[in-house]
């Protein structure tokens, strides 16, 4: 019998998202929350999603832990995985992405999360999408962009797409369905 699938909290997940900066911080390695749900978003509209432990070690940098925090971290972040891949596949779930909740720098780096788990995961069918479907690769694109703070989009180009992020998302999932 399957257990019911118990999303994390807003709390719970905005907990996470701190100690994941912090951790980031003090070993200059990892992912924040946010681009992890961008990641997974990825790899949930994936027909055949790789390996956990073909990104785990890199999103989570827990060497520098304890056993106890290392498998309590782990554990939330498997949990943050399950609530993107059940948002994607379930019409009837709640949850959203933590960025609804914070700041517009979170939506770009959900985007760049997104991208990168489609480049490296799925080049080829990522390639597709952008071809079959320019204006919402150049949202992905746009907002991915901005994350990276490299002065190629401005804020009012970020602007002009933001809201487009996760209609974008399911175009994806859509086209690779």
């Amino acid at each position: 019998m399957n257990t019911p699938h118990t999303p994390l909290t807003l709390e719970q997940r905005t907990a996470l998202a701190d100690r994941m900066d912090e951790l980031i911080e003090e070993v200059i390695a990892g992912w924040s929350v946010p681009v992890m749900e961008g990641f997974f978003m990825a790899l949930a509209v994936l027909p055949q999603p790789p390996e956990v432990s073909a990104w785990l070690q890199e999103a989570l940098p827990v060497q520098t832990l304890s056993e106890e925090e290392r498998d309590a971290i782990t554990t939330d972040v498997m949990r943050v995985y399950d609530d993107v891949c059940d948002y994607l596949r379930n019409e009837d779930s709640e949850w959203v992405p933590l960025f609804v909740h914070t700041e517009q720098m979170d939506a770009a780096l959900t985007a760049l999360g997104f991208m990168q788990g489609l480049e490296h995961f799925a080049p080829k069918q990522w390639m597709s999408f952008s071809k079959e479907n320019r204006k919402s690769a150049a949202t992905i694109r746009t907002m991915a962009n901005f994350a990276l703070e490299d002065g190629t989009v401005t804020k009012a180009q970020f602007d002009a797409v933001e809201k487009g992020l996760m209609g974008c998302v399911f175009e994806v999932y859509e086209h690779l369905s």
